[in-house]
This record gives C-alpha cells, sequence and structure tokens, in this order.
C-alpha cells in the first residue's frame, strides 16, 4: 500500500481522537484553579472574601460526599478561567416552576451551595434578582465555581 493511502485515514482516526479528547475538558486560564466541588460563595461584605469549600469526590461516586474532611478557602477573587459563573440544571424557582436558561442550565452567579436534606433538589443556585439574593433549586449541578490558587488561603 502507498503512504498517500494510509495517511488519509490515519489522519482523520488522529482528528477524531483529538475531537473527541477535546469534549469533555474543561477549559481554565490556570492549572492551579481551586474548583469548588461542595459550594462556594461571593463576598457576604463589600471588601469581605469569597468563600470555596471543596470535598473529595471518589471517581467511582462523582458528585457525592465521600466523607473525607472538607477544604474551606476565602479567597480575594474567585471566577472561572472560562469567564461562565457557575450554573445547575432542573432547577426550580420558590413557586416549584421549573426555571431554565440558555443551554438548560441556570446560571448561580451569586454561589452554590448543596443541602444534602432537601432530597433530589439538593443544590442550591443563588442569583441577584433586584438587588436581593433569591435561591433556586436544582437536581444537578453543570459548572462549578472556581478560584484562582495564588488568591486563595485555607482557612480549614
Amino acid at each position: 500500500m502507498s503512504w498517500k493511502l494510509l495517511a488519509s485515514p490515519i489522519l482523520y482516526l488522529a482528528l477524531v481522537f483529538l475531537l473527541v479528547g477535546d469534549l469533555g475538558s474543561h477549559i481554565s486560564a490556570n492549572a492551579y484553579d481551586i474548583e469548588c466541588t461542595l459550594s462556594w460563595h461571593p463576598p457576604f461584605t463589600p471588601n469581605g472574601p469569597a468563600q470555596c469549600m471543596v470535598a473529595e469526590i471518589p471517581n467511582s461516586k462523582k458528585g457525592k460526599h465521600d466523607g473525607k474532611p472538607q477544604q474551606v478557602y476565602e479567597c480575594s477573587w474567585c471566577g472561572r478561567g472560562d469567564g461562565k459563573p457557575s450554573s445547575c440544571y432542573d432547577c426550580l424557582n420558590g413557586n416549584d416552576e421549573p426555571v431554565t436558561g440558555p443551554g438548560g442550565s441556570w446560571d448561580c452567579p451569586a454561589g452554590v451551595d448543596v443541602w444534602p436534606k432537601l432530597g433530589a433538589y439538593q443544590f442550591v443556585c443563588s442569583r441577584f434578582e433586584q438587588g436581593q439574593q433569591v435561591d433556586y433549586f436544582c437536581k444537578r449541578r453543570h459548572l462549578n465555581g472556581a478560584c484562582p490558587s495564588d488568591k486563595c488561603k485555607q482557612i480549614e
């Protein structure tokens, strides 16, 4: 077989592997970002720190807290490297009405928390609406909050 006949299928196969591998990746401007896998909150006071809580998540049970000690960070600034806010899927407002944003997820620019006692809607997605914090209750996370490690200090 000639080289020209083999080059084309090999090239296409390599491109497919690169594309499939890239679809599962998360874009981040800083490889040392702390991903807030348990919760995150913006500053509670104008000049106060943001808070990021991290829990170890085993590969076999992604999304479930495994009982290991939490790590709590105070950060002078938080934001994802891709510029998107944290978000959740399958959310309800205070009247149990479904809400959704572009692409099916609901942005949570005022923080995300986890309250397991809430059952299926255990993720609390917070937003600021007309100057007030409003909470929405969601079934699953979409994008976690993240904070650059050089802007954070571990407090617990």
